[in-house]
């Protein structure tokens, strides 16, 4: 990040992040094929 960045939105983009893990952790239970899938849309 640059520091042209505002703390407000390095928070909220740390906050979505931790988030996001928090949910896509809950929901795999070490599925490898899950995870992959899930990161899919985020890497295409």
């Amino acid at each position: 990040l640059s520091s042209d960045v505002d703390v407000v939105t390095m928070r909220s983009r740390t906050m979505f992040y931790a988030s996001l893990m928090r949910l896509l952790s809950l929901d795999l239970n070490d599925n490898d094929t899950v995870f992959y899938a899930f990161l899919q849309p985020l890497t295409g």
